[in-house]
């Protein structure tokens, strides 16, 4: 059998390997880009107290929960399939360390 070396792209145009791209699996797994819940971390802002919500000015819709909200927030979180909640408590301005001073 000869080959034609005439084509420099060889049999491209004509013959178009999609082996990887046969079964649903094997597409899933060579797929470039894919962004899913499990890339996802939710971020959680919490305060004492029971059965608060309160509104964070600089971030629109965003609120600091009370550890009881919080239990229902991570509930919610599961049942969405996100793997991971970052949790940032709210301290006392004395209870603060000065700027920058943990890092």
């Amino acid at each position: 059998m000869s080959q034609d070396f005439s084509n420099p792209l060889g049999r491209f145009p004509r013959t178009r390997l999609r082996r990887n791209r046969m079964a649903d699996w094997s597409r899933r797994l060579v797929a470039e880009n894919k962004l899913s819940a499990d890339d996802l971390i939710w971020p959680i802002f919490i305060q004492e107290g029971q059965n608060l919500r309160t509104a964070i000015d600089s971030m629109p819709d965003v609120e600091r929960l009370s550890v009881d909200q919080l239990v229902r927030a991570a509930e919610t979180a599961m049942s969405l399939h996100i793997p991971a909640l970052a949790i940032f408590p709210a301290f006392e301005g004395a209870l603060k360390p000065e700027p920058g001073g943990e890092a």
